[in-house]
């Protein structure tokens, strides 16, 4: 079980995942939303599916990879303009939609099966391509003036990526990213959603800004899989040949590791894999306004300083160390990690000053002319104390973002907007 290297060094890959998609639930309970999640990842795989979303994106550039033939239109259909394209992708996505809907209402936690190098996550690059899907999905609600399936489009994908980070932090990174696409196209919906809907929006960000963060979980299990990958890694020395090397001569020298050598190698290698995460997890379970600052890890690791009893010149463990730093050489700042999760936190206190704003706008047929004028008095972001800025725009939109000493400017707009506008 390779928790944190194959992890970050496989990530998310365009191979195609079926047989391996087979495998992610060892048993189907029908209680966890995730196995909801596998059976659309599994629908999103299928050959017309993924067909189908080459058409899309030729469709949107004119280009394709010239060493497939030309993608082509579905059987028995004539679309001629981008949005009728996106129609037919909004129908086909249905069923996955369905799925991911009724994941969302469900309690929602990794199956953590026994994994090796073919079957690690492989369910999460379909699902993150999905939110592209959704978009699109989204958008076909606005054109047809369906402006309430456009918005809980929207929200089922906020929704979605609060709750696939369930995992260790290949989980997290998937699920940022998906809430980036749906801040994305909430900016672009905002000027069409109806009061009720902005309502809904409200209502979900005020939630879910006072929820507990889903990364001190997801940090936990990521240090339990480095040190379970260590286990992994002695009784199958043999799948580290995939990184490159004598595979022989590894299976012989991990075969030859004494307790005490395994002990070694587990102190100097993996258990300063582990400690990030713990010191991680930590930080993020202190109030806001103690999550950042510099991260000391040393309390986590045991004998830390200390000189190796191993002898430089023994081949045997010495190549054992080697081959297990080799595999999990991912160095971490733990304090970068918590500050990525404190700029998320504050994104989603964001979405809901902008809904605010939004129904202030409807309600007065106006913009205001501060955040006083919304909240009754300036808001503060929790994490700092520092106020919001908030600014008019030529084009009658506006925009807030707030300055946090250590994070800088935080802002609402997403790095990976990725939203679709037909022609």
């Amino acid at each position: 079980m390779f928790g944190l290297s194959l992890t970050l060094m496989l990530s998310l890959s365009g191979i195609s995942q079926d047989p391996r998609l087979e495998k992610i639930i060892p048993v189907w309970t029908g209680r966890n939303g995730y196995e909801e999640y596998v059976r659309a990842a599994q629908l999103l795989s299928a050959p017309q599916v993924t067909e189908l979303n080459r058409y899309v994106r030729y469709r949107e550039t004119g280009k394709w990879d010239e060493e497939t033939t030309k993608p082509e239109a579905p059987p028995g259909t004539d679309p001629e303009t981008l949005l009728d394209v996106y129609r037919i992708q909004a129908k086909a996505l249905e069923p996955a939609l369905k799925l991911i809907r009724q994941g969302n209402t469900k309690p929602v936690f990794y199956p953590n099966p026994s994994r090796t190098i073919l079957t690690l996550y492989p369910e999460l690059a379909p699902l993150k391509w999905m939110m592209r899907d959704l978009q699109r999905y989204a958008y076909v609600g606005f054109s047809e003036g369906k402006g309430a399936e456009g918005t809980q489009a929207i929200l089922d994908t906020f929704s979605f990526g609060d709750r696939i980070e369930c995992g260790p932090m290949l989980h997290s990174n998937v699920a940022q990213s998906i809430r980036d696409f749906a801040r994305a196209s909430f900016l672009n919906r905002l000027g069409q959603m109806s009061l009720y809907d902005l309502q809904k929006i409200r209502s979900w960000a005020d939630y879910q800004a006072k929820q507990p963060v889903r990364m001190i979980e997801g940090a936990r299990q990521e240090a339990r899989e480095v040190s379970a990958s260590y286990y992994y890694f002695l009784n199958h020395p043999e799948e580290l040949a995939a990184f490159g090397g004598n595979k022989e001569a590894l299976v012989q020298a991990v075969s030859k590791l004494t307790e005490s050598h395994k002990a070694e190698v587990y102190r100097l290698a993996f258990q300063r894999l582990e400690a990030p995460w713990l010191a991680i997890a930590d930080r993020l379970s202190k109030p806001e306004s103690q999550w950042l600052g510099d991260i000391d890890t040393s309390r986590y690791l045991e004998g830390s300083g200390t000189s190796s009893p191993l002898s430089p010149g023994d081949g045997v463990w010495g190549m054992a160390i080697l081959k297990a730093f080799n595999a999990l050489a991912y160095s971490i700042d733990p304090g970068e990690v918590v500050k990525e999760v404190a700029k998320d936190r504050v994104k989603t206190r964001l979405l809901g000053i902008y809904a605010s704003v939004g129904i202030f706008r409807w309600q007065q047929n106006r913009l205001p002319e501060s955040l006083e004028e919304v909240f009754g008095k300036e808001p503060t972001e929790s994490l700092s104390g520092s106020r919001y800025t908030y600014e008019r725009l030529p084009d009658g939109k506006f925009r807030v973002f707030c300055q946090i000493n250590g994070l800088g400017e935080v802002h609402f707009e997403p790095e990976e907007k990725g939203d679709t506008e037909a022609e």
